[in-house]
């Protein structure tokens, strides 16, 4: 088996994203997702979510390699990983 090289895929080591989502007046949230905190050797991964006021919410992730090749050794956990990070951006904010 080949090593996984990131550069093959990716052409940065660091991605922030920042979603700021306002909601119409009467929209309450009833349920924000639980943050996500990763820190390995493969990777440095957040995920936050925050009500910054009544009807405006502020979203953050941030993921940084720490590894530009990961041998094939290291697959079930970096595939772990991923399944880990896709759980935790498939989660819904619920409001009414």
């Amino acid at each position: 088996k080949w090593p996984f090289t990131y550069w093959n895929y990716e052409s940065a080591d660091e991605y922030v994203t920042e979603v700021s989502i306002s909601l119409p007046e009467g929209v309450e949230i009833t349920e924000m997702p639980a943050n996500l905190t990763i820190q390995n050797d493969l990777m440095d991964y957040q995920l936050s979510f925050e009500a910054v006021s009544g009807n405006q919410i502020e979203v953050r992730r941030k993921v940084r390699t720490n590894r530009s090749t990961i041998p094939a050794s290291e697959y079930d956990r970096l595939k772990a990983l991923a399944q880990q990070i896709l759980e935790a951006e498939e989660q819904h904010i619920v409001f009414r």
